[in-house]
This record gives C-alpha cells, structure tokens and sequence, in this order.
C-alpha cells in the first residue's frame, strides 16, 4: 500500500479512521523500522495530511493495531486548548514480540505428560498453568517437575509439579526496569491495560533482543577502528583540525581518534588527501559507502528494541569485511 492508497483508505471509510499496524504504515513509506529518520518522515506526512495514530504509532509493538484516523476539528468549548500527541519517549516491555505473544498454556487438571509434551513440541522451558486469560495459577518448569519427580510419589497432574510464586508485571513497564524482574525471575508473565496476560518473556528473549541490538554497535566499532588504521600516519595534525566540524573543535583535535565519523569522510573525500592514502580502490565508491554508514551509524545510535533494517544489517556485515580484506591486502 502506498501513501496515496492509504489516505484514499482512510477517506473511503466511513469514519475516516482504519486499523493498521506500525509494520504496515512503514511498508507505506518502504521502510522496515521506526529509525530516527522514518519517523520524523512520517510525523511530517501525518502532520500535512491532518492524521493522528491513536495509541502513538511509536509506543507499541510492530504488528499490534492503532487507529489511524483525521484529527479532530476544534470545538468551541476547547477552541484555545492544543491537541497534543499521546507520544512516550520511554521504550517499554510492550515493544517486544514475546510481549504481544499469548503464551501457551496448561490448566491446573492436565496431567504432567500432556505439559512435558507441549513443553517439548515448542521447546519451552516453562508453561504458565492459567484458565483463560485472567486468571493465573502458577508456572511450571523443567526445574519444578525435576525436584518433584526427586521426592517420587504418584504425582500426574500439572497442579502438583507447578510453582505458584509468579511475576506479572504490566506492558508499560519500562524495558530496563522489566529486565530486572526477568533477569530475578528467569521468565515474566505481561498484563494489559485489561488486567489480561498477552505475553510471557523469557531471559533466552531478553538476550536474543540485546543481541539484536548491540551487534550492529559492535560491527560499527569494527570499521571505525578500520578506518582510524587507514588514516593512522598518513595526515598531520594541521590536515586533521581542516576537516573540524568546528574551529573551536579544532583546538581539541590531537589524532586521528579526536576526529568524528563525519570528520572521517571530509578528510578522505578531497583528492589530494585520498593520493596521500595510496589506496587501490575508487575514493567515490568508497566514500559513497561511508555516508551509508554514517546514515546507519546515526540511527543505531538512537537506541530502539526494533533493531535495524535487515538491508541496512546487510551494508555493516559486508563493509566489516570489505575492510577486513583491505586489511589484509596492505599487510
């Protein structure tokens, strides 16, 4: 859907308003995450067209549905009052997937081997023992069936192996306060505004996420140390503080480390100083790539739990090794 057909959408409607979730209003604009960059995008687009997202398209979970509808026209009653944006600049437990997830589940009256089977079949180290969404039992675990089965005994129902200690925390708990209780706990059940359980989040789903997240800091790492080794001895101190963003800057420049990113591609797009470097590649290709860096680095540096773009995950990996090659060859 493009962003024509999604307005002519919401004006075929019969009150201006649809479903969609965040992943399909970015697929509008052919984009795959909230970066910096694609929201102020798409705040600008909403902003021109009159539209507003109800909750903030920002605020929950990539496939959950907000309104996305007109804004209202002012009354007179509150015609001096401004109509703000419900935006929460604080990333929260809801923005996971696992979060949104309704786990499985067995009841209190199973018998153990229908429990180890499902746990089993899906892989999970845990199953919340609940009858229906609100109300919740306990938890049972491999942990739970195995100090159990140790006292022997005829035990075969699910309400005799399980734990009744469970921690349930809300989906607006922020991300860092809700990593805590998982890291206590080992796994946490998620509530809703509705006092309902949407979601089960594991400590294997909190390090898979941290993963997601700091791979691509560590990758960029990796090319700026290579980029500092391809300058490193090749420009005076005076060619540096040229490139400064800054003259007050300048001052505070003692190598080749002191320079920003930014700096980095200024020194190396002026041809005189690409001859210094002696490099047997083309300097636009190579600066091309670097801007595409920059543009991923400065929104990996806006940390969110959505990770970044495959494509863009794709442009890190292969310039890692592109340099690692270049590396190899000026050996």
């Amino acid at each position: 859907m493009t962003e024509k057909e999604l307005l002519e959408k919401i004006n075929q409607s019969k009150d201006k308003s649809i479903k969609i979730t965040p992943r399909e209003l970015l697929k509008c604009f052919d984009q795959e995450r909230r970066s910096k960059f694609n929201i102020l995008r798409i705040k600008q687009f909403l902003q021109e067209k009159e539209l507003v997202t109800s909750p903030d398209f920002l605020n929950v979970y990539m496939d959950v549905n907000v309104e996305l509808k007109k804004k209202p026209k002012a009354k007179i009653s509150n015609a001096n009052e401004e109509e703000t944006v419900d935006y929460d600049p604080v990333s929260r437990i809801q923005l996971l997937e696992s979060a949104n997830r309704f786990p499985v589940t067995v009841k209190r009256e199973c018998s153990i081997q229908e429990a180890t089977t499902l746990m089993l079949l899906h892989d999970y180290s845990q199953l919340p023992v609940m009858n229906g969404a609100r109300q919740v039992h306990g938890l049972i675990t491999w942990e739970t069936i195995g100090n159990n089965l140790i006292h022997g005994g005829d035990k075969t129902l699910v309400k005799d192996f399980m734990k009744k200690d469970v921690t349930i925390i809300s989906d607006t708990t922020t991300l860092f306060d809700a990593v805590k209780f998982i890291i206590q706990n080992e796994v946490v059940l998620i509530k809703n505004d509705k006092n309902a359980i949407c979601g089960l989040v594991t400590a294997t789903d909190i390090s898979e996420q941290f993963v997601t997240i700091s791979e691509p800091f560590l990758i960029l790492e990796q090319i700026e140390n290579h980029i500092r080794k391809l300058l490193d001895g090749k420009f005076s101190i005076d060619k540096l503080k040229e490139v400064a963003n800054e003259e007050e800057r300048s001052s505070r420049i003692k190598s080749i480390s002191d320079l920003t990113f930014g700096e980095y591609i200024r020194l190396m797009e002026s041809p005189e100083n690409w001859e210094e470097m002696n490099l047997s590649i083309d300097r636009s290709t190579f600066v091309k790539r670097l801007e595409q860096i920059r543009r991923i680095r400065n929104d990996v540096m806006h940390f969110h739990p959505d990770g970044i773009a495959e494509k863009d995950f794709d442009i890190l990996r292969k310039t890692s090794s592109f340099f690692e090659s270049l590396s190899g060859y000026m050996k």
